[in-house]
C-alpha cells in the first residue's frame, strides 16, 4: 500500500535552551498539524500522533526506531511516589500565566517549579497538545496548559539525599515558520523499523 505524501500547512517553530545543572542542550520543535519534529543533542526525533510514541530518524536508512522511554517511566514513577502531592499557585500578569508548585518539605524528596505559560496564536492548529500530553507522562508534574500556551520559562529544583538537580528551559523563540518544510515531511513518510 502505497502512503501518501505528507504536505504540512501548518508549522511552527519553537527554540529552547535547556540547562540541567551546568549542562547546555539547544532543543528545536517544528509544531505541525501532522506530527512534532524535534532536534535536540544530535538527534532527530518525531512525535506521530497516531501512534502515540517518539521515534529517533535514521536518515541514513530512512527508517523511524522507537524510542523507548520505559527505563525513565520507571524512574519517574519512583520519583512521583517519593514527591507526593503537589500544591499549585497561579497568577497572571503581563499576559503572562505564572504558576509555582512544590510539594510537603517533609517529604524525602523535594520539588519546586517556578513557570510562566505565554499564548501563542496558531498553536492549537497544530499536534502541540497532543505532544504535551504526550510528554507530561514522562514528567514529575502535570502542567495543564492551555491549547494555545507554551512554556516561556521554567524553573525546578529537584532534591533528593543532599544532591540537588537544577532545571531551567527558556523560550528562545517563537514564529510561524514559513520555510519549505518538505524534508521534515518526508520523515513523517519514513517506515517504522521493527
Amino acid at each position: 500500500m502505497f502512503k501518501k505524501q505528507t504536505k504540512s500547512k501548518t508549522c511552527i517553530k519553537a527554540t529552547y535552551k535547556l540547562t540541567i545543572n551546568n549542562k547546555q542542550i539547544e532543543q528545536t520543535h517544528h509544531f505541525t498539524e501532522n506530527y512534532v519534529y524535534t532536534e535536540a543533542g544530535g538527534k532527530k526525533i518525531i512525535f506521530l500522533p497516531e501512534k502515540g510514541e517518539q521515534y529517533i530518524i535514521d536518515t541514513e536508512n530512512k527508517k523511524l526506531k522507537e524510542l523507548d522511554i520505559s527505563a525513565q517511566m520507571m524512574q519517574i514513577n519512583q520519583l512521583k511516589s517519593m514527591i507526593g502531592e503537589i500544591s499549585k499557585e497561579e497568577k497572571t500578569e503581563n499576559n503572562i500565566r505564572h504558576i509555582s508548585m512544590q510539594n510537603n518539605s517533609e517529604n524525602p524528596a523535594q520539588l519546586n517549579v517556578n513557570l510562566q505559560a505565554v499564548k501563542f496564536v496558531g498553536l492549537k492548529n497544530t499536534m502541540y497538545q497532543r505532544f504535551g500530553e504526550f510528554q507530561e507522562s514522562t514528567q514529575m508534574v502535570g502542567l495543564n496548559l492551555k491549547a494555545n500556551e507554551i512554556i516561556k520559562l521554567s524553573e525546578t529544583v529537584f532534591t533528593i539525599n543532599g544532591q540537588e538537580q537544577k532545571t531551567k528551559l527558556e523560550l528562545v523563540n517563537i514564529e510561524n515558520y514559513t520555510d519549505d518544510i518538505s524534508e521534515i515531511d518526508a520523515y513523517y513518510n519514513y517506515k517504522i523499523a521493527k
